[in-house]
């Protein structure tokens, strides 16, 4: 019998594997004062399209429920979170430590990938956005790749405020902003020459700023180096000022063997608005991990309560 495309089944020596790092990290994550939390499965579609861009609508698994709404199969666990806790305990500077293992499910983002139905475990700390939390997160992330008997990985970390402060420097329509945040994503290095030759910033540097952009990668050393690529402004000095902090710190957790600054880097998912990372290796095709910090999504929820 044919599988429903996108899902499979699971034999026991998988299985069994699967539940053994399920268990370390648990453990991990419980040892480091966070808590379990679960949310539905189910999500009202409403909910999520305020949060969500659009290319992450069109891979949402959605359907009308017996009420006559439209509602949608999770995406992933942070927008549901950031909906569970968008309350008085965020604006009372209450710090919430939980973390998450389940299911979640979205058409693939690519051709080469085929995976619908996904398990992710991650772990959010809200209520405090001082650097030591994102490194703290970072850290975590690193460890978890080493309990699950991943040896051979690096992190790559940035921060939204680059790509942001490009944009905004550009003088790009909001349109021309997301055509070319697709095509930096995408990497299409001929696509990104043809758009800034038919589209010029405003700002002559950024042209050679994008045409590099992928490529801004390097060891904490090379941001030495970067000021002079970018326009004065503070989104730039802002993030670049937060990428060292967090460096630093996480050098004093001994994890800077693992670490990458990676200023091109961009993720998936609108929300994001601060430091973001994501986990490499040369064993596998896609990321291993990915997260970052999200503090604009809890005033999105919050303006409904």
């Amino acid at each position: 019998m044919d599988l429903v495309l996108g899902m499979k089944d699971t034999h026991p020596q998988e299985v069994l594997k699967k539940r053994e790092i399920e268990f370390k990290l648990r453990h991990l994550f419980s040892s480091w004062g966070f808590e379990e939390v679960e949310t539905p499965t189910l999500e009202y579609y409403a909910t999520l399209q305020k949060v969500i861009g659009d290319e992450l609508k069109e891979r949402l698994f959605q359907f009308i429920n017996r009420e006559g709404k439209l509602v949608c199969l999770r995406p992933d666990f942070t927008t549901s979170i950031a909906r569970k806790y968008s309350s008085d305990l965020i604006i009372e500077n209450k710090t919430i430590r939980v973390f998450y293992d389940g299911k979640i499910f979205r058409y693939p983002s690519s051709p080469l990938r085929t995976e619908s139905e996904l398990t992710q475990m991650g772990l959010e700390n809200i209520g405090d956005n001082s650097p030591a939390v994102d490194a703290e997160v970072i850290a975590l992330a690193i460890i978890a790749l080493q309990e699950a008997g991943i040896r051979d990985f690096s992190v790559d970390i940035g921060h939204v405020g680059f790509f942001r402060g490009i944009l905004n420097a550009s003088g790009y329509s909001s349109t021309l902003q997301q055509q070319l945040k697709t095509i930096v994503k995408t990497k299409d290095f001929i696509a990104l020459k043809n758009f800034l030759e038919k589209n010029p910033p405003t700002e002559p540097m950024l042209v050679s700023l994008l045409l590099d952009f992928p490529f801004l990668r390097g060891k904490k050393e090379f941001l030495n180096d970067i000021n002079d690529r970018f326009p004065r402004n503070h989104q730039f000095n802002n993030a670049l000022e937060r990428i060292r902090k967090v460096c630093d710190i996480l050098s004093d957790y001994g994890l800077e063997q693992n670490i990458w600054v990676n200023l091109g880097l961009i993720r998936d998912f609108d929300y994001y608005s601060g430091m973001i990372f994501e986990g490499f290796s040369a064993f596998s095709g896609s990321p291993l991990l990915a997260g970052g910090r999200y503090d604009e999504l809890f005033g999105i929820f919050g303006q409904d309560r």
